[in-house]
């Protein structure tokens, strides 16, 4: 019960906006922490899922591992697309993990032993068994994984372990809001080629528009900048410019809701003109009227014309 939303801009600056609910197991809340991680100084990640405590088991494997990459080639730049490798890999292994708890270490068995030992175990349970770690389902999870290397800007939706790059549509958005945020988008022409100044309001506007979603925080707003130049991670938390992005957003709220009255008016207007239209006609014709061939269609009775 969230939103998380990623947008590039022209320049290839990559802007990330969240508000700060999360949950975990039966506890839904706001909580005082961004959702924005900044695992390096080239990407950020947003997590949106059902089981924070699981999740953030999983992140802070794939950060180990990709601080390790990064020391291991210190002078090179990694690729986006190798961090998405990477955090997909920790994923597969945590579930790994659990589904051997859940279904062979009650068997006093482990990955290793039951492949060992499956010609002494009766097939059946050999293939019970092989179905239910194979179809063992962790709780929903999904992430944005946002960056910039040396190809360009990226932006990746992550969900269980399956991702997608959505660099041609140019933003993504996850969590109970996403359709709403994704509806922004669409409506304003958001795509690579929109200026920085309009992506960073049309991403403020989308969370903004996602706040009506039902699990959706509207407490605070937390907003990232990644780019344009390699190693630029920034958190925009500096008051004024949140000052001012909420003041716009009040004026576009007045001046929507006045051109809707102003529509609706006119709507009432018109169709009060119909109303009064159909009236006069309707009072003016005291007997049926011939149709288009110039004829008075005749009378139907039983099925049969009347004579």
């Amino acid at each position: 019960m969230t939103v998380c939303i990623a947008a590039r801009a022209s320049d290839g600056s990559l802007f990330c906006v969240a508000d700060r609910m999360v949950t975990a197991g039966d506890i839904e809340m706001e909580s005082p922490v961004s959702k924005i991680f900044a695992m390096t100084n080239f990407l950020s990640v947003m997590p949106s899922d059902n089981d924070v405590a699981l999740h953030t088991e999983i992140l802070m494997e794939a950060q180990t591992r990709i601080l390790k990459t990064i020391e291991a080639k210190p002078t090179e730049w990694p690729l986006i697309k190798d961090m998405v490798d990477i955090y997909i890999s920790a994923y597969n292994e945590k579930r790994q993990k659990l589904a051997e708890r859940t279904f062979l270490i009650p068997l006093k068995l482990t990955h290793e032993t039951f492949l060992e030992k499956m010609q002494m175990i009766d097939r059946k349970i050999v293939a019970r068994l092989t179905e239910d770690i194979l179809n063992f389902q962790m709780p929903a999870m999904s992430i944005i994984m946002a960056g910039r290397d040396p190809l360009g800007s990226h932006i990746y939706e992550v969900h269980n372990g399956e991702s997608g790059n959505f660099n041609t549509i140019g933003y993504a958005a996850i969590g109970a809001g996403a359709r709403h945020a994704n509806a922004h988008f669409m409506m304003a022409a958001q795509s690579g080629s929109t200026s920085l100044a309009e992506t960073l309001w049309n991403s403020y506007l989308a969370k903004k528009r996602a706040e009506v979603a039902p699990g959706v925080g509207k407490d605070a707003t937390d907003i990232g900048m990644i780019g344009p130049q390699l190693g630029s991670n920034l958190v925009l938390d500096a008051a004024p410019l949140k000052k001012q992005l909420e003041k716009v957003y009040k004026q576009t709220i007045e001046m929507e809701e006045t051109a809707r009255k102003s529509a609706s008016q006119e709507m009432v207007s018109y169709v009060e003109g119909l109303t009064r239209q159909a009236q006069e006609q309707a009072s003016a014709n005291t007997a049926p009227q011939a149709d288009s061939t110039g004829e008075i269609p005749p009378q139907k009775s039983n099925g049969k014309s009347a004579s």
